[in-house]
């Protein structure tokens, strides 16, 4: 119970929880870690390597906020208090699927205009990390910001589109609370390219 022999030289073991096989049926057994958790994963655009120009973005996360980015509309929580980062690449982002961090569920986004669009309103990069750059789409994200003469009309004025008020002279601010809508806006479609088992 629990495992099947795929070959003579395969062994593919199951998920713990039965329910979780709505996870796990596209996805290949990869591994058990050291503490016996099994992971599965499925093809990434973006796998091993920061790309030159990104339109896929990572993240390692628990099942509920996974949960609001595979739904309809994308309506994830959004972290009132992080930088809730999205990497460039997979690689990066499944160092964070582990017991310690609590994280279940790796999302794959497509979002192309991302990164352009937070552009024209001044945010230039998102935070370096350990060899990547995470655009962060928390309220408090630490992504850079340059306010420039170009930017700031664009900036005002999507901020009163959006929260349909005028805009604030805390121009940073803005930017950040504009992150999370922008991405949402800018997504093409989401997909789960790994999940961890968790042994009971």
């Amino acid at each position: 119970m629990g495992c099947w022999v795929a070959s003579s030289y395969e062994v593919i073991l199951e998920p713990y929880d039965p329910a979780d096989t709505v996870y796990t049926g596209p996805m290949t057994f990869e591994r058990e870690d050291g503490k016996k958790d099994r992971l599965y994963g499925y093809g990434a655009r973006q796998d091993a390597s920061r790309p030159v120009k990104q339109e896929y973005f990572y993240r390692a996360m628990k099942k509920a906020e996974a949960a609001g980015w595979l739904g309809a509309g994308h309506d994830a929580t959004i972290d009132a208090n992080g930088h809730q980062g999205w990497a460039s690449y997979r690689q990066y982002s499944l160092k964070y699927l582990t017991r310690r961090h609590q994280y279940t569920h790796l999302l794959e986004v497509h979002a192309p205009d991302f990164i352009s669009w937070m552009k024209e309103i001044g945010v230039t990069s998102g935070k370096a990390e350990g060899g990547d750059i995470s655009w962060g789409v928390g309220l408090t994200n630490s992504n850079a910001f340059k306010p420039s003469k170009r930017s700031n009309p664009v900036l005002a004025a999507l901020y009163t589109e959006v929260f349909h008020q005028p805009p604030i002279a805390d121009r940073r601010g803005m930017a950040k609370q504009l992150a999370p809508v922008m991405f949402k806006r800018s997504i093409k479609w989401v997909k789960l390219v790994n999940f961890r088992s968790q042994k009971p």
